[in-house]
């Protein structure tokens, strides 16, 4: 480093950025989204190779649409999910709830008179990845870099310093203003090494703070037909003595692809932290 700060011919300068977002699902996105509208320099570091986070759709046996590995709905009076979808165009349908539900327990399952289990919801037809998706398509090409795994935030200089591995393993920084974490406290607390540490307290809070149905197996079946329909069932359920606690329709519009889906708990309390980091 040459006299008064300036780099020297040949030295690499870590990038700069008013703002570093890390981990790009919905929430990562929609700040980065927000910072780019107010002229700001940002870049989002997520370590997987797609956005959207816990919003993961996949294809069913080469079909062209998407079912959802993870979160399903959304409902009436989450008004920025719902500005979003308006904004963005992002094509949904209702959640099919029409007809009855079944009940199991011993000593075997019975069929309930209409839907107790279900409320009036939203579904995203190409899957809730679709919505992540399209916010990231809003952003500038250079702004959500993938397969980088933050490990380290240094506050202890003038400008927060992010480290990060690129899936070369190599480790590179980054240098910012302001960070902000778009992740579970407790996953976190667990990859991440935040100089000087935090504080026992701080820990501790963040390590018991959970994610919602971070603790639960959620299963998902593909059928030739929504054969249930046909029969003047939902496709809603519960159960007291099977592994799935709840099931639900899951089928696209007009019941194509044909699929339930099912939360099963997780097997012991140490899993939770296991499951959120998947």
């Amino acid at each position: 480093m040459a006299k008064g700060g300036e780099t020297t011919a040949g030295e690499h300068r870590p990038p700069r950025h008013d703002v570093v977002v890390v981990g790009a699902g919905i929430s990562g996105l929609a700040v980065a989204q927000a910072m780019v509208h107010a002229g700001r320099s940002v870049v989002v570091l997520e370590a997987r190779d797609r956005v959207g986070g816990r919003l993961w759709s996949r294809h069913l046996d080469g079909g062209a649409q998407r079912v959802d590995a993870g979160a399903t709905w959304y409902w009436p009076g989450e008004h920025r999910v719902a500005r979003l979808v308006d904004e963005l165009t992002v094509a949904t349908h209702d959640q099919f709830i029409a007809g009855d539900a079944m009940y199991h327990d011993r000593p075997r399952a019975q069929r309930i008179d209409g839907n107790p289990i279900d409320v009036p919801s939203y579904r995203f037809t190409d899957g809730a990845q679709s919505l992540a998706e399209a916010v990231a398509a809003q952003l500038p090409a250079d702004v959500v870099q993938f397969g980088v795994a933050v490990h380290e935030i240094d506050s202890r200089g003038k400008r927060l310093v992010v480290r990060y591995r690129e899936s070369t393993d190599s480790v590179q920084q980054a240098e910012a203003d302001h960070v902000v974490i778009a992740l579970p406290p407790a996953l976190a607390t667990h990859r991440i090494v935040f100089q000087p540490g935090l504080s026992e307290e701080l820990r501790r809070i963040a390590t018991a703070t959970p994610v919602w149905m971070g603790a639960i197996t959620k299963v998902v079946v593909h059928f030739e037909t929504a054969f249930w329909r046909t029969h003047g069932l939902s496709g809603s359920a519960t159960s007291h003595i099977g592994p799935m606690r709840e099931v639900h329709d899951m089928s696209g519009p007009d019941g194509e692809p044909a699929v339930l889906f099912g939360f099963a708990p997780s097997r012991s309390p140490s899993d939770t932290v296991t499951e959120q980091q998947v």
